[in-house]
């Protein structure tokens, strides 16, 4: 008889992992860098902290595949970054603000542009020393200049906006657009790092935490989530050798068997989770590779407005910080 259905449900398995890529003889696991949301950032300290990688993650949190796609094009093509900047009033004085490396702010645009340089030359040994890139999508809903759309930011101009700035205005890119960024930041790196580059694709599993769509939060984050699903699954089958991994479908199946995912937010998952999603992913990727059952292990541990106050460590036990 003819086998019509390849998989079914069941509320105690978890996802299947793509094992298309013998990875053992591709790449060599100390060579892999993570970039993306902060789920990515966790990921990155996970593969540190059992020694699977030793390049760490130089960037800070990239939430969306534009700006993930525009630090590629500034490191590898010819992007002008100062097209973009943001500007902020703090205690009188003006901050210029990186659009897409939110985290680089100055007083000046030759200091920004110095502390640019500088973070230009540690990005650029992190690339082109690995032979494997894992990205971590978060979020769909971008923001972006409005006389000139080619602009999305890394994060939403909060400051801007509420200093009555009118030039920002915020969309979900759609799906066309999306598998578009995705798409140049693997035809940039197989160019001019390695055209033999692996790339594992995954969608973070914490939600939207604020939407401006006029939608529900949960409406939102689930339209988000979804764009970037099936953008991330059509750039799987036009590529080789990039591979979707289901960290968001794991932590699904976490809920359905009533683990403790969340932190105090409801919105960011505990150590014990990012140590099961990526021992399951070291485990198919990597096995021969050691995994550390030390707790010692942490995450930023977030209150309940979601701000980070401590570290959160993998027996449930927490260090306050802040």
């Amino acid at each position: 008889m003819r086998k019509i259905f390849t998989d079914s449900w069941g509320i105690d398995i978890e996802p299947k992992i793509n094992k298309s890529i013998h990875i053992n003889t591709c790449i060599d696991p100390k060579k892999m860098v993570t970039m993306g949301s902060c789920f990515s950032r966790n990921f990155s300290r996970w593969l540190l902290h059992n020694n699977i990688s030793c390049l760490n993650q130089p960037w800070d949190i990239l939430y969306n595949s534009f700006s993930i796609n525009s630090e590629f094009k500034r490191l590898l093509g010819n992007l002008d970054w100062k097209q973009g900047i943001v500007t902020e009033h703090r205690n009188k004085k003006i901050i210029y603000c990186d659009p897409w490396r939110s985290c680089i702010k100055e007083a000046s645009i030759q200091l920004l542009t110095e502390k640019n340089l500088e973070f230009d030359q540690i990005a650029k040994e992190s690339l082109f020393s690995c032979n494997s890139i894992l990205i971590t999508l978060g979020l769909s809903e971008v923001w972006f200049d409005k006389y000139n759309e080619s602009i999305i930011l890394n994060q939403v101009p909060l400051r801007a906006l509420m200093e009555g700035e009118d030039k920002w205005c915020n969309k979900f890119a759609s799906y066309d657009e999306t598998i578009f960024s995705l798409s140049e930041i693997i035809d940039l790196t197989r160019k001019y790092i390695r055209d033999d580059m692996i790339f594992f694709l995954t969608l973070s599993p914490v939600p939207l935490k604020y939407t401006a769509s006029g939608l529900d939060i949960r409406v939102a984050n689930n339209l988000s989530k979804s764009l970037l699903h099936a953008a991330i699954q059509k750039v799987c089958e036009i590529y080789k050798n990039v591979i979707y991994f289901p960290s968001y479908e794991i932590v699904q199946s976490f809920v359905e068997r009533n683990f403790k995912i969340w932190q105090e937010d409801g919105r960011h998952v505990t150590a014990e989770v990012v140590h099961r999603i990526c021992k399951i992913f070291a485990e198919n990727y990597f096995p021969n590779q050691m995994v550390s059952t030390r707790n010692d292990f942490w995450v930023p541990f977030v209150n309940k407005n979601g701000s980070i106050i401590g570290k959160l460590y993998l027996d449930g036990s927490s260090e306050i910080t802040l």
